[in-house]
């Protein structure tokens, strides 16, 4: 999927993974609880204060994502940090990078650049350029 640069292409394809682990009978408690916590904080919560949130070990916790969702608890938590950033830097007409890693407890700058390229393929600069040259679809 990674090597699929147009986001009309990538779509189907994260819709029918992320339905493929949308089975009612493998739904599980401390996922359903640690998503929830996940959103809750955009993303940025530590895996280990996620695991005292949840009243749950760090390690069953891992083997619970592992066996549920097959990533790790860190690599969700990023992604979704991640999503916050794309969010943000699509609808957010005064969108500052700086604001960004601060808001989204990056280290620095670099950081956040480097994990948006490591989920989006593209540097942010140019992930907003396609975004806006497909205004119709993002509704910007």
């Amino acid at each position: 999927m990674f090597d699929i640069t147009r986001m009309e292409e990538r779509i189907p394809i994260v819709e029918r993974i992320l339905l493929r682990h949308l089975h009612p009978e493998r739904q599980n408690r401390i996922v359903t609880d640690c998503l929830a916590e996940m959103l809750r904080h955009e993303g940025r919560l530590p895996v280990d204060r996620l695991s005292r949130e949840v009243h749950v070990s760090l390690r069953q916790i891992e083997r619970v994502f592992q066996e549920n969702i097959g990533v790790t608890p860190k690599t969700l938590s990023s992604l979704v940090r991640y999503q916050n950033v794309w969010k943000d830097a699509l609808y957010n007409k005064n969108f500052c990078v700086q604001d960004a890693v601060a808001r989204f407890g990056y280290t620095d700058q670099a950081h956040l650049l480097k994990e948006f390229k490591k989920f989006h393929s593209v540097t942010l600069r140019d992930a907003v350029k396609q975004a806006q040259d497909m205004s119709h679809f993002y509704n910007i």
